[in-house]
């Protein structure tokens, strides 16, 4: 019933190493956002902002580039080089896809953004086109 982190890891292309970062940045922010949204103790609401709520993803986002660059590094060593440019290319461009939705949603949710959902989630969209 269950798969193997080797599966995983195969499935969404990340190391388990990425994937257990991600899994720490999801626990951090589903703590956050009900004291964002819930106020339960009675602190000023301007304190608590969107960007401190996204806070956990924009780090994880900066600790798996800086993941991937290592990994590239050692490929590049090795002498992988044109193995080691794909997959640079390839993990920079998906994680500033999912930096760039973060930063439309919280220009979203702090009403400085006009735009309906469609344009907010378009580089999704466009990532998952290949």
């Amino acid at each position: 019933m269950f798969h193997s982190w080797q599966e995983l890891s195969k499935w969404l292309n990340m190391s388990i190493f990425e994937i257990l970062m991600f899994v720490w940045a999801s626990i951090l922010f589903t703590i956050l956002l009900p004291l964002k949204i819930d106020n339960p103790f009675n602190f000023d609401p301007q304190t608590l902002t969107w960007w401190h709520i996204f806070s956990p993803y924009f780090l994880y986002d900066a600790l798996a580039s800086y993941f991937n660059v290592i990994i590239f590094i050692r490929q590049f060593q090795t002498g992988r080089i044109r193995l080691a440019f794909i997959r640079l290319i390839c993990m920079l461009t998906r994680i500033s896809m999912y930096c760039l939705v973060k930063i439309f949603l919280i220009s979203k949710f702090d009403n400085k953004f006009n735009s309906g959902y469609s344009e907010i989630f378009l580089p999704l969209f466009l990532l998952f086109l290949k």
